[in-house]
C-alpha cells in the first residue's frame, strides 16, 4: 500500500507553450492605442490608464522556465526534495534500533522487578507493571520494524515527492499560462471600450451644442452624460483587474507584484498544428498521462490492497477509477473539437475584417472629399478597428483552445 507522506500544497492554480513558438505572432505587441483624435470644442473626459508599456516584454514562451526558476513554491518544493535526499539512512536507522534496546532495557528492568518479593505480594503494582512491560514490548517492536524498513519506505517517499512535485510545477507553469492569456483578453477589451470611449466622447460634445441650441432636452443630454459616466467607470474597473492580475502573474514568476512588465504579441497557430490533431491517436496517451487518472489508480490500488478493506470499498474505487477515465476521454475530445471551432472563428473574424476595411475606404473618401462630418468618419474608424481587434481576441481564443490541448497531452485535462 503507497504510504501517505508530505501534501504540497498550491497557493493559486489558475497550457505548454504552442509549436508555433518561431513562428509569425499577432496582437498589438505595443501600448494600447490612443483615444481617437477629437475635433475642436469636443469635451473631454479623463480617461483611466493602465501602464502596459512598462518593464520587459515578456512572452508566452518565458513562462515555463520562469517559473520553474525563480517561482518561490517550486524552490520550497525543490528543498523538501533535497532535505530527504540527503537524508542519512543508515544513521536514522541506527537512531531507530538504539531507540528500541532502549525500550526493551527498560521493560526487561521492570520485569527484574516484578520479581522481587515486594512487588509479588502487591497485586496493584504487578499488573501496573505488567502492562507497562507489554506496552514497552510493543513499541520496541515497531521501532524495530520501522527500520527494517526505513530504507525502502524512504526510496518510495523520494519517488512519490519527485512524482507530486512533476506534478505541482506542471500546475503552476498552466496557471502563469492561463494568466497571461486572461490579461491578453482584458487588454483586448479595454482597447475597445477606450475606442468606445473617444466615440461617445464627440457624441456628448455634439449633444451639448443640440442642447444649447434648443434642439433636444436636458434629460436627452444628460442621458447622454450618464452614458459616458458608465462607461467610464467599466474602463476604470476593467484597468483595476488588468493591474491587479497582471500582479498575480508576476507572483507566479517569483517577481515583485508591482514590477512593471508588458505582455508580448502570441505566436500564431497554424492550420498545420490544428490539423494535425488527432483525438483516436493521441487519447490513450492523455489517458496514460492523466494526473487524475494516476490518483484515482492508485486509490484503487490502496483498496485492493487495504487489509481491512471492504469488498463494497474496493468496488467503489474501482467504478471511480472507471469513471475517471471516462471524464478525462470526454473532456479531451471536447478540447479537440474546441480548437477546430475556434480555428472557424478567427476565419469568419478575418472575413468580418475585410470587409469592413473596405467599408472604412469608402468612408474616408467620403471624408476626404467633404461628404461626411468628423464625427462619422471617426464612427468608421473605431469600426474598423473593433473589428481588427475582433480577430486579434478569436486568434487569442485559439491559441487558448490549442495550448489546453497541448496540456492535455501532458497530464493536464481541463474541463473547459
Amino acid at each position: 500500500m503507497k504510504k501517505q507522506i508530505l501534501t504540497l500544497t498550491l497557493a493559486c492554480l489558475m497550457t505548454a507553450p504552442a509549436a508555433a513558438a518561431d513562428g509569425p505572432v499577432f496582437g498589438p505587441g505595443e501600448p494600447l492605442a490612443p483615444n481617437l483624435q477629437a475635433g475642436p470644442g469636443t469635451v473631454t473626459y479623463p480617461t483611466p490608464q493602465i501602464d502596459v508599456s512598462s518593464g520587459k516584454v515578456l512572452s508566452i514562451d518565458d513562462l515555463e522556465g520562469r517559473v520553474i526558476s525563480s517561482n518561490l513554491q517550486v524552490q520550497m518544493m525543490k528543498q523538501q526534495l533535497k532535505a530527504l535526499k540527503d537524508m542519512d539512512v543508515d544513521e536514522a536507522v541506527s537512531a531507530l534500533n538504539e531507540q528500541a534496546n532502549q525500550l526493551t532495557t527498560l521493560a526487561q528492568t521492570l520485569q527484574n522487578m516484578m520479581a522481587t518479593p515486594e512487588i509479588q505480594q502487591n497485586p496493584v503494582m504487578t499488573g501496573l507493571l505488567t502492562s507497562n512491560c507489554a506496552i514497552l514490548n510493543m513499541q520496541a517492536a515497531q521501532l524495530k520494524s520501522q527500520a527494517s524498513s526505513t530504507e525502502s519506505q524512504l526510496d518510495e517517499q523520494i519517488d512519490t515527492l519527485e512524482e507530486q512535485f512533476r506534478d505541482a510545477e506542471n500546475q503552476l507553469v498552466f496557471a502563469a499560462e492561463s494568466t497571461f492569456l486572461a490579461i491578453k483578453s482584458m487588454e483586448g477589451s479595454y482597447e475597445d471600450l477606450t475606442r468606445q470611449r473617444a466615440i461617445l466622447a464627440a457624441t456628448t460634445t455634439e449633444m451639448q451644442k443640440r442642447f444649447e441650441l434648443g434642439q433636444i432636452s436636458a434629460l436627452q443630454l444628460q442621458e447622454t452624460k450618464n452614458g459616458m459616466t458608465q462607461l467610464e467607470s467599466g474602463i476604470a474597473t476593467l484597468a483595476m483587474n488588468i493591474e491587479n492580475t497582471k500582479g498575480d502573474l508576476a507572483l507566479l514568476l517569483g517577481r515583485n507584484p508591482n514590477d512593471g512588465y508588458t505582455l508580448a504579441a502570441l505566436p500564431l497557430i497554424t492550420d498545420e498544428q490544428v490539423n494535425s490533431i488527432n483525438f483516436d491517436r493521441d487519447v490513450s496517451e492523455v489517458i496514460r498521462r492523466s494526473t487524475e487518472v494516476r490518483n484515482a489508480r492508485e486509490a484503487l490500488d490502496d483498496a485492493e490492497d487495504a487489509e481491512d478493506g471492504s469488498r463494497y470499498s474496493e468496488n467503489a474505487a474501482r467504478l471511480t477509477y472507471e469513471n475517471t477515465i471516462n471524464s478525462v476521454r470526454q473532456n479531451f475530445q471536447k478540447l479537440c473539437r474546441t480548437v477546430t471551432d475556434k480555428r472557424q472563428l478567427v476565419t469568419a473574424a478575418q472575413s468580418d475584417f475585410a470587409l469592413a476595411q473596405k467599408n472604412f475606404d469608402v468612408q474616408k473618401t467620403k471624408y476626404d472629399n467633404g461628404q461626411i462630418s468628423q464625427n462619422a468618419y471617426d464612427s468608421a474608424k473605431a469600426t474598423l478597428e473593433t473589428s481588427r481587434n475582433a480577430v486579434t481576441t478569436a486568434q487569442t481564443n485559439l491559441y487558448t483552445a490549442y495550448m489546453k490541448y497541448d496540456w492535455a497531452l501532458r497530464g493536464i485535462v481541463s474541463a473547459s
